[in-house]
């Protein structure tokens, strides 16, 4: 049997070996785990003179892999001194987390956490708060108001953005309401009798924010320091002129109202500032100061493009309609009656 070789069997077989021997190498090398990372939690209480315990707080990790939030997340409870901890997780530069830690029926959340090069093990501090339903110390800095027009619709699209402050040491969480399925009401923000909610930022309408008595209800708990409201509502008009009542239960600093152009605005509490462009337009600035909590802010808005016949009027032409069509009924049956018709006979005494 001959057993010689070509002269280039061997080094084909050499070279196949090697591409085998790096093609495993490279499967191994994408099979090796990332190493596993700790996050080091801890819940701290903020506020002043606390006692509340920290032991056995909820807490939630979610992971983010390029910024996207995975679900469900990690959970665990807090030990005695307010500490939790996650292990297995991802340290590479794909994956980051946010931890949360419910204290007193509200959550709080840390800033994005991250592994640094080199590194499994990270840390980071949830600040808590106890809570309060005294409002004293809620501010509202800015509220600002852009009014536009839907001249297809006939209606008034307005987006209402507050800009708060909690100046305390507490979390405002507020009183229970009826309209607000019982929940602690942090905020209310006075919207006009017939406006038609679209959207609001960050919350979900009939879970934790509600509309009752034209008012929107925010039960979310308003933490010391900023927060901020934003929500969009249409206002539906019949006429060329429209009056508006701006109301703040809160002390408010500094009111902004942007009307869309052409649209002439008459208030005595407003002052014209200057027009400001938005979205290349022109709009019109309003602005007042410092107005104390329950102020009203009468706005009269004219030349709006109405409808050639109002929807008040409208709705009662069917009515009249039927009205002048028995008027000429009757008039024509009065009319066809003989004038000479005999007299009805009277019976004998």
């Amino acid at each position: 049997m001959n057993t010689s070789r070509s002269p280039l069997v061997l080094p084909t077989l050499t070279s196949l070996a090697l591409l085998l021997s790096l093609a495993l190498s490279a499967r191994a090398f994408a099979q090796t785990p990332a190493p596993q990372g700790v996050i080091e939690g801890q819940a701290v209480i903020a506020s002043a003179n606390s006692n509340a315990p920290l032991d056995a707080l909820p807490a939630s990790l979610f992971t983010f892999i390029d910024g996207a939030r995975q679900v469900p997340p990690a959970t665990a409870l807090t030990d005695a001194r307010g500490h939790v901890r996650f292990v297995n997780l991802n340290t590479t530069s794909h994956f980051t987390y946010t931890l949360f830690i419910k204290f007193q029926d509200t959550i709080y959340g840390s800033g994005a956490i991250s592994f640094a090069s080199g590194r499994n093990v990270a840390e980071a501090t949830v600040k808590v708060f106890d809570v309060t339903s005294d409002q004293r110390a809620l501010r509202v800095d800015q509220h600002h108001l852009i009014i536009d027009v839907d001249e297809t619709a006939h209606a008034l699209d307005v987006l209402e953005f507050y800009q708060l402050t909690n100046t305390g040491d507490r979390a405002i969480v507020g009183a229970t309401e009826p309209s607000a399925s019982n929940k602690r009401v942090s905020f209310r923000a006075p919207i006009p009798p017939d406006a038609q909610v679209q959207t609001i930022e960050e919350r979900t309408p009939n879970t934790n924010i509600f509309q009752a008595n034209n008012e929107l209800l925010d039960t979310v708990p308003i933490a010391p320091g900023p927060a901020e409201l934003v929500f969009e509502y249409r206002v539906p008009y019949q006429r060329a002129t429209i009056a508006l009542a701006l109301t703040s239960p809160y002390s408010v600093t500094m009111l902004n109202v942007l009307v869309a152009p052409n649209v002439r605005v008459r208030s005595p509490r407003l002052t014209f500032q200057q027009n400001v462009d938005a979205n290349g337009r022109s709009f019109q600035h309003y602005s007042a100061r410092d107005l104390p909590p329950n102020t009203s802010i009468a706005i009269e808005l004219n030349n709006l493009p109405a409808p050639l016949i109002p929807l008040d009027v409208l709705q009662w032409l069917p009515l009249a309609a039927v009205s002048v069509a028995l008027a000429v009924a009757l008039f024509v049956a009065y009319r066809r009656t003989p004038d000479h018709a005999a007299p009805r006979r009277q019976t004998p005494a």
